[in-house]
C-alpha cells in the first residue's frame, strides 16, 4: 500500500525567466510538484494524475528519479498532455502564456476521471493540489476522510473566484489539513488583515492550517495550540520559483503526520520549497539529499516565532 497520495495537474513547463533566459520543458503542474514536497520526508509516495500519450519518456525519466509510484497517472490516447508558457517578470511574478488548459482538449482532460489504484485506496494521507472543488477526486478523498484517511487540501483560486469560492468554502468542512497562500486565503475570507485571514480560515474546519507568503516566508496554526506562528524562508539561491508553493503543501502535510503541531510541521514544507526554488526541475532524490534536508529542517526549527 501507498502511505501518501499526491494528486494534481502534470503541465509540460516552458519557463522565461526576467532575464531573458529560457528553461526548457519539465513536467509541472501542481502534481509532481507537491509529490517532492513529501518524497523528500517519506518513501512511500504515488502520484494521482491525468496525461494523454505524448508525456514522453525524457518527462517520465524527471519523475522516477524522485523515486515515486507513477501508477497513478492515468494516459489518455486522444488527449494531449498540456503544455504551457510561465513568465517570469522582474518582481518574480509568474504570468502564463498559450497553456493548452485555455483550450477544449484540456475541459475534456479535466473531465476525465483519474483511475485510483488499488495499493493507493488505503494510504495514511491524501493530498489534492485543485481548484476545482466537484472534482470526482475530491468526493472520492472526502469518503476517504470518512474512513480515517487524512484529508489534506492546497487549494487553489483563480480570476473566477466568484463561481468557486462557495463550493471551496464548503469543502474545507470536510477537509483536516489546507495550505493556500496569502492571496488565496484574503480572496476567500474577504479579508486583508493576516489575523481577521485566520480567525477566518480556523472556523472553517480544518485542524491544521498554513498560509504561504512568498520571501516573507508563511504562518502557521493547529486547533489544539491555538497559536499562529510564523516560520522564515529557508536560506536558498532562488533559480525557479515554479512550484514552490506545492512543494511546501505537500512537506507540510508530511510534517503534520510526524508532529502534530503546527509550529513543526510548516518548517518541513519551508525546507520542501527550499529544494525546488534552488534549481529548474527537480533534485534526484538520494540519502545525501535528504540528509541536508535534516539540517536545515533543524535550522528552521529554531527560527520558528509565535505571531
Amino acid at each position: 500500500m501507498i502511505d501518501y497520495v499526491v494528486y494534481g495537474k502534470i503541465i509540460i513547463d516552458t519557463v522565461h525567466q526576467y532575464d531573458g533566459t529560457v528553461l526548457g520543458d519539465t513536467p509541472g503542474g501542481g502534481g509532481p510538484q507537491g509529490a517532492f514536497g513529501v518524497r523528500l520526508w517519506q518513501d512511500s509516495v504515488g502520484l494521482l494524475a491525468r496525461a494523454g500519450t505524448d508525456l514522453a519518456q525524457p518527462y517520465l525519466d524527471q519523475l522516477k528519479a524522485l523515486r515515486i509510484d507513477l501508477e497513478g497517472i492515468t494516459s489518455f490516447d486522444d488527449l494531449p498532455t498540456p503544455h504551457g508558457v510561465m513568465i517570469i517578470d522582474e518582481q518574480g511574478e509568474k504570468h502564463l502564456r498559450d497553456r493548452t488548459f485555455m483550450q477544449d482538449a484540456w475541459h475534456q482532460l479535466l473531465a476525465r476521471d483519474v483511475n485510483l489504484p488499488e495499493h493507493y485506496s488505503k494510504p495514511h494521507l491524501i493530498h489534492l493540489i485543485t481548484e476545482f472543488p466537484e472534482e470526482n477526486i475530491v468526493r472520492r478523498a472526502v469518503t476517504m476522510r470518512e474512513q480515517g484517511i487524512v484529508f489534506s487540501l492546497e487549494p487553489l483560486l483563480f480570476d473566477y473566484i466568484a463561481e468557486n469560492r462557495p463550493a471551496m468554502v464548503e469543502l474545507h468542512r470536510h477537509v483536516d489539513i489546507t495550505s493556500p497562500d496569502l492571496p488565496c486565503a484574503r480572496a476567500v475570507s474577504g479579508k486583508d488583515d493576516l489575523l481577521d485571514v485566520f480567525r477566518f480560515w480556523t472556523k472553517l474546519g480544518p485542524e491544521f492550517i498554513t498560509i504561504r507568503d512568498g520571501e516573507r516566508g508563511s504562518y502557521a496554526w493547529d486547533r489544539e495550540h491555538d497559536q499562529i506562528w510564523h516560520v522564515p524562508v529557508v536560506p536558498v539561491n532562488v533559480v525557479d520559483v515554479t512550484g514552490a508553493g506545492n512543494a511546501y503543501g505537500g512537506g507540510a502535510c508530511v510534517g503534520w503526520m510526524l508532529t502534530r503541531e503546527a509550529r513543526l510541521a510548516a518548517c518541513y514544507g519551508a525546507v520542501s520549497a527550499k529544494y525546488m526554488v534552488e534549481r529548474y526541475g527537480y533534485p534526484a532524490m538520494t540519502p545525501e539529499l535528504q540528509a541536508d534536508a535534516q539540517k536545515w529542517l533543524d535550522w528552521t526549527m529554531e527560527r520558528v516565532k509565535p505571531v
